[in-house]
């Protein structure tokens, strides 16, 4: 006690009449004042850094990222959301450690015109949520008048490949037919509805497609990069392709959400997927972005409910190598294969009167 005591009266002592002591304390408590306020000003930078020299990988993603992207705002400025990283359409969380000084620099910014950024600030459960980035598709309140897609009863198959089918994940499958969700190093049943929408745009419109049922996923982390081979194959040896699409399944869904009912039949429901430059330089993705949209305006028009919108994420997905590369998941694991199938035949029947109202028009479908 003594001892604390005189340690207590000295520095009592000093403060009050050595001027040199006094000076220094002052200083020292003006660059700690002037570095606080640096930080809390820049706490966006900061966050960013920190969470780029926490993980290596994260170093590329900090130098390319879009900071017009709103996800990239949120997961920097809320801690709840900058936990969870999304990689190739799967999330993988972070680790505490890896975001720790994003966790000291949280001041909650919100973005007064994102309703979404507003309430994830206001309910910070809502953050730990993920919600489908699904794009609306607004009608046009001066449309064009339709152009009536006419034809024959009998077409000569088309000379140029203009549809390629193809599928990264290519084990994904339907457990209501064959009892799990993946086969492991064959093909699953969305190699089966891709081999279904070649034989309609072939049989009924004569476009010419090339399906390809090569396995990419034997290591499943590998497979986009399995999958851009087959693609770079596919634009050198069929140049005139217009569409390339990747055929998918979605996660599992309850039976209720796993069905809409188009001309009284029920089938699996779809929809498209379309990367960004969110985490890698893709200038031209908006191109793809379009064709999405005008396929899910075609698809809401003619069946209506069976396409349940563009979903945008972070990675690229190979769309950078064609503007005209679209994800399409059809249907979810808690489906049969029939009835993706048959969504898969109502795809193929848009597709052809896109493709073919636009070689009536001489127009370029993105």
């Amino acid at each position: 006690m003594l001892g604390r005591s005189s340690l207590f009266n000295f520095h009592y002592h000093r403060f009050f009449w050595d001027k040199s002591y006094r000076r220094r304390l002052t200083l020292s408590t003006i660059v700690f004042l002037g570095v606080f306020i640096f930080i809390i000003s820049n706490y966006r930078l900061f966050a960013s850094w920190s969470l780029a020299v926490c993980e290596p990988s994260g170093i590329y993603d900090f130098l390319f990222r879009n900071k017009n992207n709103a996800r990239n705002i949120l997961t920097t400025v809320i801690p709840a959301m900058a936990l969870v990283d999304q990689s190739q359409g799967r999330d993988r969380i972070k680790t505490p450690g890896q975001t720790i000084v994003a966790h000291t620099l949280k001041p909650f910014y919100v973005d007064r015109q994102d309703l979404n950024s507003f309430l994830k600030a206001q309910i910070p459960f809502l953050a730990l949520l993920k919600t489908n980035q699904v794009a609306p598709v607004m009608a046009n309140p001066n449309p064009e008048p339709k152009t009536e897609l006419k034809l024959p009863a009998s077409l000569p198959l088309s000379q140029d490949t203009l549809v390629a089918i193809y599928h990264t994940h290519t084990g994904e499958t339907y457990a209501r037919t064959d009892g799990k969700e993946r086969l492991d190093e064959k093909p699953g049943g969305v190699v089966t509805v891709g081999a279904a929408i070649k034989e309609e745009l072939e049989s009924k419109y004569a476009l010419k497609t090339i399906h390809v049922d090569k396995i990419h996923d034997e290591k499943y982390n590998m497979a986009y990069l399995k999958s851009e081979e087959t693609i770079r194959e596919l634009i050198a040896g069929y140049p005139e392709l217009v569409l390339l699409l990747d055929v998918h399944r979605d996660i599992k869904k309850n039976r209720k959400n796993s069905l809409v009912k188009v001309n009284g039949q029920e089938v699996a429901p779809l929809f498209f997927v379309v990367g960004s430059d969110a985490r890698a330089p893709f200038p031209t993705w908006h191109q793809n972005y379009e064709l999405a949209k005008t396929l899910t305006r075609e698809i809401e028009e003619k069946y209506p409910g069976l396409c349940l919108g563009v979903e945008v994420k972070e990675g690229r997905y190979n769309q950078f190598l064609h503007p005209g590369i679209l994800i399409v998941e059809i249907g979810n694991v808690n489906n049969s294969t029939a009835e993706a199938i048959a969504a898969g035949r109502l795809l193929a029947d848009v597709l052809a009167q896109v493709i073919l109202t636009a070689q009536q028009k001489h127009l370029t479908l993105s």
